[in-house]
């Protein structure tokens, strides 16, 4: 049985395919956003350069060692 301690970190690099995998389940089985085809974890990744270039913040939740989730500002 694994920790059940979740790490909040600032995102990197390496997170993009995992993240990708996240929200793709909500681009394909739910109505919480408005896209309709699944990203790739090079989208992803430009997705986080966008907003970090910007000086905003990109968090990742992280369980085990792994991202489980994440968060991020952009203006609006």
């Amino acid at each position: 049985m694994g920790s059940e301690i979740v790490k909040i970190r600032a995102v990197e690099s390496s997170d993009s395919d995992t993240l990708a995998e996240i929200y793709n389940h909500y681009v394909l089985d739910t109505v919480v956003t408005f896209e309709e085809n699944p990203i790739s974890g090079t989208e992803m990744e430009q997705r986080i350069g966008a907003v970090r270039s910007s000086t905003l913040p990109w968090l990742v939740a992280e369980k085990d060692g792994r991202a489980v989730g994440f968060a991020y500002a952009s203006p609006w």
